[in-house]
């Protein structure tokens, strides 16, 4: 009996996590009202397609924080078989450029 409730809490943790509610947006997940629908972590693992391919980055963007004098955050969304990136930050101030 112990081993069932160890499955169908670990089954639980793991089915509802990374819970997204979503307003008027009805391509992923289970309806939950007229217009809102709900979808998992798991459940768009079931059914969304790979959004960046194995080996490429798919999307890079900065976003600023408050204070964007002296930092940005780099965004990098890679395929899942990337564990590594070095992002190198050069001055556009190059004098030696004409």
């Amino acid at each position: 009996m112990l081993f069932v409730w160890v499955l169908a809490s670990t089954f639980l943790v793991i089915s509802l996590k990374g819970v997204c509610v979503c307003l008027y947006n009805s391509k992923y997940g289970a309806k939950f009202t007229r217009d809102v629908d709900w979808s998992t972590e798991f459940s768009r693992a079931l059914t969304i397609d790979k959004i960046c391919k194995d080996g490429e980055v798919c999307h890079l963007y900065v976003t600023l924080p408050e204070n964007a004098s002296d930092s940005v955050f780099i965004n990098v969304h890679t395929g899942t078989d990337i564990d590594n990136i070095t992002v190198i930050l050069e001055s556009l101030n190059n004098t030696d450029q004409p």
